[in-house]
């Protein structure tokens, strides 16, 4: 006789901290002048999983399933230099708050 059902896993709740505590929370882990490798691999470690830009050049962090129980989803990117080492980390979305709105007739 077999018996045939459902595993029931939990959901993992994830917090979203501000983009201040993220990037704190990243720059723990990453170093700036480290190359690129060096940062992805400790984020790695860390239980940050992400992916690169179109170039080199940015690595975004997007989701930190921690050892500590941490989840979060991330709105952090690491930039790197033409060298490859890391010279900034921050938000991943752009500051539209600090965009100044034009309208059209504006522009004549």
């Amino acid at each position: 006789m077999a018996i045939v059902g459902c595993q029931l896993t939990s959901a993992v709740e994830y917090s979203n901290p501000s983009d201040a505590e993220q990037n704190l929370a990243v720059l723990e882990v990453v170093h700036i002048g480290m190359t690129r490798q060096q940062a992805v691999d400790a984020l790695t470690n860390e239980g940050v999983k992400g992916s690169s830009g179109v170039s080199e050049s940015v690595y975004y962090c997007e989701a930190w399933d921690g050892k500590d129980d941490r989840h979060w989803l991330l709105n952090v990117a690491l930039f790197f230099d033409q060298s490859g080492r890391l010279y900034k980390v921050g938000s991943s979305q752009p500051d539209f708050e600090s965009v100044t709105e034009t309208s059209p007739s504006d522009a004549n």
